[in-house]
C-alpha cells in the first residue's frame, strides 16, 4: 500500500523505489520477411492525391463512418463495481482530494512496473471525478504519436483550429484553451501509460523547460494525472511522484477472489500462487479469468488448471520466474492453452501478428479487415466469425484490451481498437519471429484501399492512427537489414508504398519535420533493397521534393524532381502518369523559381499528355490547365483568364464536384480576376462561395480560408462597404497572428492592407 504522505519529489531518490526497468524488444526474423515480407493571394494546384476520388469512394465512406478519430473517454468499460481496487485505499482517497480540490502544482505521476495496477487507479480516480462533475478526459500517451494525436484532439474539443496546432506550438495552444475555460469549469486529464517521459516534458526549445504538453500550472481548476513505468529523475521538479508497488499479500489473494470463488483452493493455495505471479495485479487478473473460465467449461481437457494449486504447478513448471515479464509470459502460456482447448487454435498467430504491430491503438476496422487477414501466412483462410470469436476471446483472457471509441451506451459502437500490453507484447513474440510480412500486408491494405489519399482532410484523424504502425514496420525492416539480414523486395515495396501515404499524410497536416525524417528513413531502406530506380524509391523521393518545395527550398526540389523525372521517364516511360506527375511538379519548380516562360512551356507539354493519357477531365489534367491559365493571369491578360478559369471551373464542378478542393482553387483565381476587372458584383458571389465552402471543409481559421477572406474583404471595400470590410479584416489579422504568426507574409499583408501579390508561388 502507497501512504500518500510519501509522495516525493524526485531530488530525494533515496524515497523513490525504482524497479529495474523491463525493455520490450520486437525482432523481424530473416525467414518471416523473405518469406512473406491567404489577402487576394492566388493558389496554385500542387498536391495531385495519389488515387482517384473513384478509386476508394467505398472506403471513404467505410471510413467516416466508422468515424476513426480517438476517444477522450475513460475505458470505464474496465472499471467493475465487484471488483474494486484493491491495496491503494490511502492514495485513492489522496488523490480524489487532489482532483476535488485542486491547488498549484497539481501535476502527479504514478509510476512502477508494468501491470502493477496503474492505469486501474487512475480509472478509479477518473471515475470519482467524473461522479462529482468534473470534466474527464483520457489520453493513452503510450507513444509520442498517439500521445500528440490524443491532445491534439482535447485542444479541438475546446475549440482551437486545426490550423492552430499545424501553425503554431501546438502544446500551447492547448494550454490557452484549458486556461481559458471557465473558473467554475473543474477537469481532470489522465495521461496513461507514458512510456517516455521526455515525450511530455521536452519541447524543442529546451529540457523540462515547461513549455512542452505537460508544465507547471497554477492548478486552481484541473489536474494532470499520468501513469508511466518510468519514476524519478524523469519527471521535472512539478510532477509530485507516487510509487505503485506489487500489491501487498492479502490484497493480492482478494484479487484472485474477486475473480473465483472459494472451490479454486483455500487461501493457503491463494497465497502460494499470488506470491509466485509477483503479486502483479495484470498477472493475477488474467489467472483469476483463466481459471474462471476453465471452471465455465464441464469437460476440460486433462491437464487444465482449475483450482490455485493447479494453475501455480502450470505456471512454475519450468522453475519459479526471476522477472515480472517472465511471469507474465508463464500466464500468458497457461493462458493461450486455454484458448486452444476452447477452440481457438490460431489465438498465438493473431497475437503475434498484433504484437508485430507499433505499441499504439490497433483500429480492427483498418487493420483487421477479413478479406486481407485471410490473405496472411499466419492467419490464412481465417473466417470473419472466427477472427471475431478469436478476438473476443482475447479480450476476455486479458491479453488484449478492446476499446469502443463510443460515448454512450445509446450511440451505436464507432470503433474498435485493440490495446496490446507490452508484457504480453514481449511474451508472444519470444519463441517465434514476428511475422513482419503478415503486418505489411495489413497496414498496407489500410493505407492503400481503405484510406488511400492523404490529401483527404476529412480523413486525417485516420492517417494519424495508421501512421506509428506504417512506421514502426519501417524500422523493423531496417533492423533486420543492418543485422545483415535478407530482405524480401517485395515486402520492402509494400512497406515502403505505405509508409510513403503516411508520412505524406503528416506532411499535408503541417507536421514538416516529422514527415521529413520518415521520408529520409524509408528512402534508407529503399535504397540499398529495392535500388534508386525502384518505383517505390522513386515515390519517396519525389515526396522528398515537394516537401523541399513547401519549405521554400525551390531550387533543391526543382533538382530532386527533375533527377527523379528523368529516372521515371526511363523506367516506367514519357507517358506514364507517374513520369508526367514528376514533370508537373518539375514546371511547379521552375515556376516558384520565376522562370515562367519554361514552367509554361513544361505545363503545356505535360497538359497534353495528361489529356491524351488521363483524359480531358482527370483532376491531375485540371491541375496543369489550371497552371496554365495562371500564367497568363499573372501575364495581365486579364479578359483572356477569366474566360478560361471560368470554363475550367464548370468542367471541374461537373467531374469533380463544386466544394472539391481544386475547384474551389480555380472559382477563388477566376474571383480574383473578375475583381482585378471591376466586375465587384461576381466577385463577391465568387468569394463568398469560396469561403462559405473552405469554412465547412478546413475550419475558419485555416490558413486558406483567411486568405479568402481576406480577398473577400478587399472587395467589400472597393464596394463601398468600409466598416464591414475593416470589421471582418481585423478578424483575419486576429486570426493569422494566432494561426501564423505575425510576422508571416499573410499576416503582413492583412495588417498593412495591401493587395495580394501578383503571384504567391505555385505551391
Amino acid at each position: 500500500m502507497t501512504d500518500p504522505t510519501t509522495a516525493t519529489n524526485p531530488t530525494s531518490p533515496t524515497t523513490v523505489t525504482n524497479p529495474a526497468p523491463v525493455t520490450v524488444h520486437v525482432h523481424a526474423h530473416h525467414g518471416s520477411i523473405v518469406s512473406a515480407v491567404g489577402s487576394g493571394t492566388q493558389h496554385n494546384h500542387t498536391h495531385e492525391p495519389e488515387h482517384e476520388p473513384g478509386d476508394v469512394a467505398r472506403g471513404y465512406a467505410d471510413a467516416r463512418r466508422r468515424g476513426l478519430a480517438l476517444s477522450l473517454e475513460p475505458p470505464s468499460g474496465h472499471r467493475d463495481e465487484h471488483r474494486p481496487v484493491r491495496g491503494h485505499t490511502a492514495l485513492i482517497r489522496h488523490l480524489e482530494q487532489v482532483v476535488l480540490s485542486p491547488g498549484p502544482g497539481s501535476t502527479h505521476v504514478l509510476h512502477g512496473l508494468g501491470g502493477c495496477g496503474k492505469t486501474s487507479l487512475a480509472l478509479e480516480i477518473a471515475h470519482l471525478a467524473d461522479r462529482a462533475g468534473l470534466a474527464v478526459w483520457w489520453v493513452t500517451a503510450d507513444t509520442r504519436a498517439n500521445l500528440e494525436t490524443g491532445l491534439r484532439t482535447l485542444a479541438t474539443r475546446l475549440g482551437a483550429a486545426e490550423s492552430e496546432l499545424t501553425h503554431r506550438h501546438a502544446p500551447d495552444v492547448l494550454w490557452e484553451r484549458l486556461h481559458a475555460l471557465d473558473p467554475e469549469t473543474r477537469w481532470l486529464l489522465v495521461l496513461d501509460d507514458a512510456e517516455h517521459p521526455a515525450d511530455l516534458l521536452d519541447s524543442p526549445f529546451g529540457t523540462h523547460d515547461g513549455r512542452s504538453w505537460l508544465r507547471p500550472h497554477p492548478g486552481d481548476t484541473g489536474t494532470v494525472l499520468v501513469t508511466s513505468r518510468s519514476g524519478g529523475s524523469p519527471w521535472a521538479w512539478w510532477c509530485t511522484q507516487h510509487v505503485i508497488h506489487p500489491l501487498a499479500t492479502e490484497d493480492a489473494v482478494t484479487t484472485l477472489y474477486d475473480h473465483v470463488g472459494p472451490w479454486a483452493g483455500d487461501t493457503h493455495d491463494a497465497t502460494a500462487l499470488a506470491e509466485s505471479l509477483g503479486r502483479l495485479p495484470l498477472a493475477l487478473t488474467i489467472a483469476g479469468s483463466a481459471l474462471a473460465r476453465n471452471a465455465d467449461w464441464p469437460w476440460p481437457e486433462p491437464g487444465t488448471p482449475t483450482t490455485f494449486r493447479e494453475y501455480q504447478q502450470a505456471v512454475l513448471r519450468d522453475g519459479a520466474p526471476d522477472a515480472v515479464d517472465g511471469i507474465v509470459a508463464r500466464v500468458w502460456d497457461v493462458a493461450v492453452q486455454g484458448l486452444r482447448s476452447r477452440g481457438h487454435h490460431r489465438c498465438e498467430q493473431l497475437l503475434a501478428v498484433l504484437a508485430t504491430m507499433a505499441q499504439t491503438p490497433i483500429p480492427v476496422a483498418l487493420l483487421l479487415p477479413t478479406a486481407t487477414a485471410a490473405q496472411t501466412r499466419s492467419l490464412a483462410g481465417v473466417t470473419g466469425n472466427e477472427l471475431r470469436d478469436l478476438t473476443r476471446a482475447l479480450g476476455e483472457q486479458h491479453l488484449i484490451e478492446l476499446h469502443n471509441a463510443t460515448p454512450s451506451v445509446h450511440q451505436k459502437p464507432r470503433e474498435l481498437s485493440i490495446f496490446m500490453h507490452p508484457l504480453v507484447r514481449s511474451a508472444a513474440l519470444r519463441e517465434q519471429p514476428a511475422p513482419v510480412a503478415d503486418a505489411v500486408l495489413l497496414v498496407h491494405n489500410a493505407v492503400v484501399n481503405l484510406l488511400g489519399i492523404p490529401d483527404e482532410i476529412k480523413l486525417w484523424s485516420s492517417w494519424r492512427l495508421m501512421a506509428p504502425h506504417a512506421h514502426h514496420l519501417i524500422f523493423l525492416l531496417s533492423a533486420a537489414l543492418d543485422r545483415g539480414e535478407r530482405l524480401a523486395p517485395e515486402v520492402v515495396a509494400r512497406a515502403a508504398h505505405a509508409a510513403s501515404l503516411t508520412a505524406r499524410s503528416l506532411h499535408v497536416q503541417g507536421v514538416y519535420d516529422v514527415a521529413g525524417g520518415q521520408f529520409e528513413a524509408i528512402n534508407a531502406l529503399t535504397g540499398p533493397v529495392l535500388g534508386e530506380r525502384h518505383p517505390e524509391t522513386l515515390r519517396c523521393l519525389h515526396y522528398i521534393g515537394v516537401l523541399e518545395h513547401e519549405r521554400g527550398q525551390h531550387a533543391e526540389a526543382l533538382r530532386r524532381h527533375d533527377h527523379v523525372y528523368r529516372l521515371r521517364r526511363e523506367v516506367l516511360g514519357p507517358d506514364d502518369a507517374e513520369t508526367l506527375r514528376s514533370r508537373h511538379y518539375r514546371a511547379l519548380a521552375h515556376h516558384a523559381l520565376g522562370q515562367v516562360d519554361q514552367a509554361e512551356q513544361e505545363y503545356r507539354q505535360v497538359l497534353e499528355k495528361r489529356r491524351r493519357v488521363l483524359g480531358p477531365d482527370h483532376r491531375h489534367t485540371f491541375a496543369t490547365e489550371h497552371n496554365l491559365v495562371r500564367v497568363r493571369h499573372e501575364r495581365g491578360l486579364l479578359s483572356e483568364a477569366a474566360q478560361e478559369y471560368e470554363q475550367l471551373h464548370r468542367r471541374m464542378v461537373t467531374a469533380l464536384g463544386p466544394d472539391y478542393r481544386h475547384t474551389l482553387v480555380t472559382q477563388h483565381n477566376h474571383a480574383m480576376v473578375l475583381h482585378a476587372l471591376g466586375r465587384l458584383d461576381e466577385a463577391e458571389a465568387g468569394f463568398r462561395f469560396v469561403c462559405q465552402a473552405e469554412t465547412a471543409l478546413m475550419g475558419a481559421e485555416h490558413p486558406t480560408t483567411l486568405s479568402g477572406r481576406y480577398s473577400l474583404c478587399r472587395v467589400l471595400a472597393d464596394r463601398g462597404l468600409s466598416e464591414q470590410a475593416e470589421q471582418e479584416r481585423l478578424s483575419v489579422l486576429a486570426a493569422q497572428v494566432r494561426v501564423l504568426g505575425e510576422h508571416h507574409p499573410e499576416t503582413v499583408i492583412t495588417r498593412e492592407r495591401k493587395p495580394g501579390p501578383a503571384r504567391s508561388g505555385p505551391i
